[in-house]
């Protein structure tokens, strides 16, 4: 029989092992990848969160976001914050949020243009002043300087103010709410990301993310991301300073502490409430000094295979080391380079915060801070409406938000344990312990300010609830485990002597009985404060669909009839004006508690600034209170609207020019005979 042919032998293909710098190099790519992963998730869960919630036409969310938009208002209109605004606040969100509105008008004008009356506006398109030449709303009598830099004759505001000026022609448009909304949520994207690089580089990425998590449900956090207020913006820059300290290592050129201080002034900018932090930062700087100098100081003898920190600051203590940083000439060093380093802060800071003032208010803000300083430090003058001692600081919110406090107290505990092993461990209890300290004092107290107690507080329960889950799986770990024999004999209750308290098989049994119990009470927490959590989310969704929607606002629809015919329009609801794009009388469109409190705005005046600007439209919340101008209201004006929550009143000749157009209208549409 004829042989087969031997067949060839099947090429097998060499096997490429990766080398050990290739492999570990793969390991620090996907371990690098994994805050990023994280980060997208959470943030992509805050989005999807914030996709129920009604951005575009919800009438106002929160408590001061028709202060914000009725300022943006009026800088629409031409008139300045400070010299003719009053206003306590820094400039810079408002002037973001006046970009984003002449941005949003100059790309959807072709839609969103509406008509006016020209006829019954200044000749340069700015309601003039009553009784005077100045088309300064807010010219107190006898200020000439003012009304001579607003005056009809001052070419600047000519030409800023003229009918072919673009800014000008943009505010007689109509603008979206949606826009300064999305600014707030993009705020909320930097600080989510912020308070996740910083706990995630000092207490690890489990830390972290659950830290965020926990922040993401926090009580009111939903409502106050998805309004236009200053404080979240304001924050999250300044913890976005934070964390550049936190990520960035000490250099030559201190470039943290520059981008740092750049950030903390331009969060100043928006609110002065964040500068609180600033003891936090310098305790991150001297922390990080720290690091930087023990780092070049190893230990005697070296230890042959050392294992380093997996995060920035994170070494812990060494006798010797402590001993060689506490040599004289090395610690007046060390001081020296802190004190370098938190005046470079400062001076950054500083420098931010003037130039970016001088930028877009040409130094206002700094030239007029006593209406700021009067507001927020000059006493209380008048109690008429009552006084900050009537704000305190409400101790029962912990109590109330219980799924935060219990595990933050664990956290806090285990914290306190762990400054043996590196003083990184005190920056969450020093956080939360800086905040009671400023707000617990601090009268008034509003609600939207526990989202600076939220932040710490989130982060020492993010710290207890992972000690109290690792100790539960080592309990059972332990639970499971052999006896002293090693032969895995289970001991028998029935056979119960004293020396079985001592065994090993006894003392395996206890610890996996307390870790059940342990467990069945975990779950028990872990069940009752998810509800809670989504209970609450659920809620500040649920309250703020249920709102006024801009859609189904009647009174907006007798506005706009009136709107061609208008100058002025004053109200106790004063988002109103940005939604019908009237601006306020300068002087009353921002009146909170804290100008009442300080006596610069009284009834009197109250009622002596509206018989001067005459507003065409007075809006009311439908009550039984008697308001100041209550002689003005019954004379000058006639009821045109009312429902359950508001009046709208109109100013007599007003009614009389709507009607006379009507009748002009009907005529024009009217067939010929």
């Amino acid at each position: 029989m004829p042989s087969a042919a031997p067949h060839p032998p099947a090429a097998v293909a060499p096997t490429r092992i990766p080398k050990p710098a290739e492999a570990s190099a793969a390991k620090r790519a996907r371990e690098s990848a994994k805050p990023v992963v994280v980060v997208a998730v959470l943030l992509g869960a805050f989005f999807l969160l914030q996709s129920w919630i009604p951005l575009r036409t919800a009438v106002q969310i929160g408590a001061d976001e028709g202060f914000e938009v009725a300022k943006a208002t009026l800088c629409l209109h031409g008139h300045r914050l400070y010299s003719e605004v009053w206003n306590d606040q820094p400039p810079f969100h408002t002037w973001l949020i006046t970009q984003i509105l002449k941005l949003q008008s100059r790309n959807w004008s072709s839609r969103l243009v509406t008509p006016t009356f020209e006829s019954a506006r200044s000749p340069v398109g700015k309601p003039a002043l009553p009784g005077t030449g100045s088309t300064s709303a807010a010219a107190e009598p006898g200020q000439a300087d003012r009304r001579d830099a607003l005056s009809h004759d001052n070419p600047d505001r000519r030409d800023a103010l003229s009918h072919d000026n673009p800014d000008r022609q943009d505010a007689l448009s109509h603008y979206s709410i949606l826009g300064p909304r999305l600014l707030t949520s993009a705020f909320t994207a930097l600080l989510l990301a912020g308070v996740f690089v910083i706990v995630w580089r000092i207490s690890g990425l489990l830390v972290g993310t659950l830290t965020t998590a926990l922040l993401l449900v926090s009580p009111g956090f939903l409502e106050l991301s998805s309004s236009c207020m200053l404080e979240i913006p304001s924050l999250a820059t300044a913890l976005a300073g934070l964390a550049v300290l936190v990520v960035v290592r000490p250099g030559r050129w201190h470039a943290a502490e520059i981008l740092c201080g750049i950030l903390f002034g331009l969060a100043a900018l928006m609110k002065l409430v964040p500068l609180y932090l600033l003891p936090l930062a310098a305790l991150i700087v001297w922390l990080r000094q720290r690091d930087n100098q023990l780092a070049t100081m190893p230990s005697r003898p070296p230890s042959p295979s050392p294992r380093p920190s997996p995060h920035p600051m994170g070494r812990g203590w060494s006798l010797d080391r402590l001993r060689g940083s506490c040599a004289p000439s090395i610690a007046l060093k060390s001081l020296r380079r802190l004190f370098v380093a938190l005046l470079v802060l400062g001076v950054s800071l500083a420098a931010a915060f003037v130039f970016v003032d001088w930028l877009i208010e040409h130094g206002a803000y700094l030239a007029h801070f006593g209406q700021s300083w009067s507001s927020h430090f000059g006493g209380v003058k008048s109690f008429e409406f009552g006084s900050p001692a009537d704000h305190a600081f409400d101790w029962s919110i912990l109590l109330k938000n219980w799924d935060l406090t219990v595990p933050a107290v664990l956290g806090m505990f285990v914290l306190f344990t762990r400054l043996r092993k590196g003083p990184t461990a005190m920056l969450p209890p020093v956080w939360l312990a800086l905040a009671l300290l400023v707000f617990t004092n601090h009268k008034p107290w509003w609600a939207y300010y526990y989202i600076h107690l939220a932040v710490p507080l989130c982060w020492c329960a993010a710290v207890g609830l992972v000690f109290a889950w690792s100790a539960i799986v080592r309990g059972r770990q332990r639970g499971m485990g052999k006896g002293i024999n090693g032969k895995g004999k289970k001991h028998r209750f029935s056979t119960f002597h004293s020396s079985a308290v001592h065994s090993p098989a006894f003392s395996s049994e206890l610890a996996f009985g307390c870790a059940a119990l342990g467990s069945l009470a975990a779950l028990l927490f872990a069940l009752g404060a998810a509800g809670w959590m989504g209970t609450r989310v659920w809620l500040q969704i649920a309250d703020i669909r249920s709102s006024p929607q801009l859609h189904a606002a009647l009174v907006l629809k007798e506005i706009a009839r009136l709107k061609p015919f208008t100058r002025w329009m004053y109200t106790d609801q004063i988002v109103h004006s940005f939604h019908a794009n009237i601006p306020l009388p300068p002087p009353l469109a921002v009146v909170p508690l804290k100008r009442l409190w300080a006596g610069d705005m009284t009834p009197a005046r109250l009622a002596t600034e509206l018989a001067r600007f005459k507003p065409e439209i007075i809006l009311l919340g439908n009550d039984t209170r008697e308001v100041p101008f209550q002689e003005l209201l019954m004379t000058e004006y006639r009821l045109i609207y009312e429902d359950a929550r508001q009046r709208l009143y109109a100013a007599r000749a007003t009614l009389q020019l709507a009607d006379a157009a009507e009748a002009q209208r009907n005529l024009v549409r009217a067939p010929s005979p």
